[in-house]
């Protein structure tokens, strides 16, 4: 009888920390996932059209004038477009155009985490429908995804994904000159794949996003967000929902062993 106190006291806990992750405001710095998303150099270190219409923080207008952070245009061309859909930022080219952004952001590849949220609807580049690239310390990491896989100059990283289902990628870069680099998928506390030697010379710094190279790249991507620090490297934690199922799961064998001891 001692044990139903115990559980529902665990769970009271687990569902009260499930709502303060859930009720997080679009103030910075604001917690997520592990991390403290703070500023570079004063600027709010992420985009994301769809929270709200604060323009020091979000803007609905991506892109523009009054996009905090400012993206430069890095290549548009063509009949590509890039409009803001209910709740994130839809990209559109083919073989014959590119939309891509970029920002000079001034981290540092000594302690650094990158996050996206984003998703493939549909794919007509010759390799690639998107690239994300982060530029620091002299050094560039290139990554391009097809509808199944995460690569670098056509060389697979991470296959067996599907990537037309919203994903979240995590990267988290340390060591400057020789940076390690790990890349973690959907909140996955370990790293899908891992490199100390994926970084290639590059006099670039910053954050680049989207389509930047024809024939090479094309399709239909969708963007909810991208957020950084170099605050430090941080390796997701497990989601709420996981919390609290451990925390049932401990609860529940702990009243099993009082019970058979009582026995």
């Amino acid at each position: 009888m001692k044990t139903y106190p115990i559980l529902i006291m665990s769970l009271a806990l687990a569902a009260g920390f499930l709502t303060i992750q859930s009720g997080q405001t679009a103030i910075l710095p604001w917690t997520d996932n592990g991390v403290t998303w703070s500023s570079t150099n004063g600027t709010p270190t992420y985009y994301n059209p769809d929270v709200d219409t604060n323009t020091n923080y979000f803007d609905k207008t991506p892109l523009g004038p009054d996009t905090a952070p400012i993206w430069s245009p890095w290549a548009i061309t063509g009949s590509s477009t890039a409009l803001v859909k209910s709740n994130y930022l839809e990209i559109t080219t083919d073989q014959t155009s590119q939309n891509s952004y970029i920002i000079n952001n001034g981290w540092d590849f000594e302690h650094l985490t990158f996050e996206t949220r984003f998703r493939i609807e549909s794919m007509s580049g010759q390799y690639y429908a998107m690239t994300i690239v982060l530029f620091a310390n002299g050094k560039g990491l290139s990554l391009g995804f097809d509808t199944t896989k995460i690569m670098q100059f056509g060389t697979p990283l991470i296959s067996g994904l599907d990537l037309t289902q919203w994903t979240v990628l995590r990267a988290t870069v340390t060591g400057g000159g020789t940076p390690t680099v790990n890349l973690y998928i959907n909140n996955n506390t370990n790293a899908a794949y891992s490199s100390s030697s994926i970084m290639y010379d590059s006099g670039q710094s910053g954050l680049l996003f989207g389509d930047a190279s024809d024939p090479a790249e094309g399709g239909v991507t969708q963007w909810d967000y991208l957020r950084w620090t170099d605050a430090g490297a941080y390796a997701p934690i497990p989601e709420p929902s996981t919390l609290i199922l451990i925390v049932f799961a401990g609860v529940i064998g702990m009243g099993w062993k009082r019970l058979r001891c009582a026995k």
